[in-house]
């Protein structure tokens, strides 16, 4: 029994101590958790914000490139028609265009760059944050199995507790003195039941001898 008590006190203090340390740590983690799905709901507007310059800076160099075929057929027109001036101004322009569509070119490779790690590192993240939420999830579990567990040991551990001892002890002096009790009225009884049988061979034995007595002196008498 008292083996039992000590097992069941070790497990009830260890459930008890995990219990206290996951309390401890769940409101950090649940912050934890709120905070990451704060910043992905941030780092998704980001996302998006560098999605609508890539597409702007790509419909930017379509429109540049447009016109830079535009001014292409002015200057073919132009020579055709022997406008050497507006072909010239309009290769011009061509030129310029050119030199900006090269530029918004390498704009845009630099923004799919920069939008391409913005979604691996928003994807990275939210793992990241599906796994925590997970692990929040597996700790409350475990929070739950080790209260319930912690309850039933408390219920046993309470019952083993209690000073039983005392209440067997207590229950071998009732029967002892149950006994004792019983004791004391068998030898009574056996005295009285004594007394009252000495009488009755007594008197017996006087008539025994009286019998005797009288069959002696009557055979004397008759000599």
């Amino acid at each position: 029994m008292k083996k039992l008590i000590a097992i069941s006190e070790q497990i009830t203090e260890r459930i008890n101590q995990f219990i206290e340390d996951l309390e401890k740590n769940g409101s950090t983690l649940d912050k934890t958790v709120y905070d990451m799905k704060k910043r992905i709901n941030i780092a998704k507007e980001h996302v998006a914000t560098a999605i609508a310059g890539e597409q702007t800076l790509k419909r930017t160099y379509q429109m540049v490139v447009d016109k830079v075929k535009m001014w292409d057929e002015i200057a073919k027109t132009s020579i055709e028609d022997g406008d050497h001036e507006q072909a010239s101004e309009a290769n011009q322009h061509k030129e310029q265009l050119i030199q900006r569509a090269q530029d918004l070119e390498q704009r845009i490779q630099t923004q799919e760059n920069i939008v391409t790690e913005l979604k691996t590192e928003l994807l990275e993240f939210y793992l990241r944050l599906k796994k925590s939420s997970e692990h929040v999830e597996s700790l409350s579990h475990r929070k739950k199995q080790a209260e319930t567990r912690a309850a039933f040991y408390k219920v046993l551990a309470e019952f083993d507790l209690h000073d039983d001892s005392n209440a067997f002890q207590q229950a071998e002096e009732e029967l002892k003195a149950a006994e004792e009790e019983a004791k004391r009225w068998e030898e009574r009884s056996r005295k009285t039941t004594v007394k009252r049988e000495t009488p009755k061979k007594e008197n017996k034995l006087d008539e025994a001898l009286a019998a005797l007595k009288n069959e002696i002196l009557g055979d004397s008498q008759n000599d």
